[in-house]
C-alpha cells in the first residue's frame, strides 16, 4: 500500500491509501476525493430516502388492451427471413458458377447440370417464399395481449421506481 496525505487549509488531513505505485499523488487525489464525493451522495440518500428500498424487481400485469406482436406472425416472419437467405446464396451461388477454360463436354455437362440443379433450388425456394409470405400476410401482426396464447403470456418488470432510481444515477 502507498499512503499519501492532504492537508486542508482549516488544518484537517485526509490520508488516502492506495495499491497504484505508478501513478502520481497529483494525479490520485482528485480521482480519490471525486469518488469520496460520489460516495457520500448515495450514503446520504439511503439513509434520507431509502435509495435501497426504492429498487426492487417486482412484476406487474399487462393490461389487456395493450397491443403486443403476434406470435404466429413472428414465427412466420422468421421463417420467411430464414428463405430469403438461403435464396440469395443460392442465386450468388448460381451466378458465379461460369464455364472457363477449353469448353469439353464433361465440363459442360457439369455446368449444365450444376446450373439446372441450381435453379431448380431456386424457383422451390421462391414458391416457399411466396406461400410463407401469403400466410404472413394473411395473419395478423399486432394483437391484443387477451388474445396471446397461455403459453405466450408475460409479466412486465414494475416501472413504478425506476425512473427515479435511473435520475438519481444520471445526476450521480
Amino acid at each position: 500500500m502507498r499512503e499519501f496525505r492532504k492537508l486542508s487549509e482549516s488544518g484537517h488531513q485526509a490520508a488516502v491509501l492506495s495499491t497504484d505505485f505508478k501513478s502520481s499523488a497529483a494525479r490520485l487525489a482528485p480521482a480519490m476525493f471525486a469518488r469520496w464525493s460520489q460516495e457520500n451522495f448515495f450514503r446520504y440518500m439511503r439513509q434520507s430516502y431509502n435509495l435501497d428500498g426504492l429498487v426492487d424487481y417486482g412484476t406487474d400485469l399487462v393490461p389487456e388492451t395493450t397491443t403486443v406482436v403476434n406470435p404466429a406472425y413472428r414465427s412466420l416472419d422468421g421463417q420467411v427471413r430464414k428463405k430469403v437467405g438461403i435464396l440469395n446464396r443460392k442465386i450468388t451461388e448460381f451466378g458465379a458458377i461460369n464455364l472457363e477454360g477449353d469448353i469439353e463436354r464433361r465440363q459442360v455437362e457439369a455446368y449444365t447440370r450444376r446450373k439446372s440443379e441450381l435453379q431448380e433450388a431456386i424457383t422451390g425456394l421462391q414458391k416457399e417464399i411466396d406461400e410463407l409470405k401469403a400466410q404472413r400476410k394473411a395473419t395478423q401482426r399486432h394483437i391484443p395481449f387477451k388474445e396471446l396464447p397461455p403459453e405466450a403470456r408475460f409479466d412486465r418488470l414494475s416501472t413504478q421506481s425506476k425512473h427515479l432510481i435511473d435520475t438519481i444515477k444520471m445526476i450521480a
